[in-house]
């Protein structure tokens, strides 16, 4: 399982693609939530009664619902049936007014810098920091269009303790 501050529970994951994917999640402040294997469609095609395990749901911070299938790569889309089912849960997804969308693996790991940087951001997601510290961070952000992290970090305390807040403050949504 993966522990998430953002959604405030754990995940099960069935690869170590999903897991990325719930990493990319945490971190990105456009996400405000997200659920791994939250429901299941059903339907019947062609007389067939047919069902559906979405891999994750999120929620984007315009509102947006996305339905997301996490796949290694394209070569698993080869299977008509299985194409079949992806477009009856696209259709789903399309009178509800929500997105599909499949994600594959080179979307997770590549560029191998971004996926290092996530990967680190949220490792530091459960640091805890203050209400006072969320406001020093605000404060001089509002003043200054663009700030190292170091010298946001600065104000926080020391520079390694700072950093952790700050990193945690990304997967809080404060700063971005």
């Amino acid at each position: 399982v993966y522990a998430s501050r953002k959604s405030g529970r754990a995940h099960p994951y069935e690869s170590m693609n999903e897991r990325a994917f719930f990493m990319h999640c945490e971190v990105d402040t456009d996400i405000v939530d997200y659920r791994a294997q939250p429901f299941r469609f059903e339907f019947v095609i062609d007389g067939t009664r047919r069902a559906y395990i979405a891999d994750a749901v999120r929620l984007h911070s315009s509102g947006v619902v996305e339905v997301i299938e996490i796949k290694n790569d394209r070569r698993q889309l080869k299977d008509p049936d299985y194409l079949v089912k992806l477009q009856a849960v696209r259709e789903v997804c399309d009178s509800l007014g929500w997105q599909f969308k499949i994600i594959f693996k080179h979307d997770l790991w590549e560029p191998k810098a971004r996926f290092r940087n996530v990967e680190d951001i949220q490792s530091w997601a459960f640091t805890d920091y203050a209400t006072n510290d969320v406001f020093k961070a605000v404060q001089y952000l509002s003043t200054h269009e663009r700030a190292s992290l170091g010298d946001v970090a600065d104000r926080l305390g020391s520079r390694p303790t700072g950093i952790a807040k700050l990193k945690a403050m990304v997967v809080g949504r404060i700063v971005h």
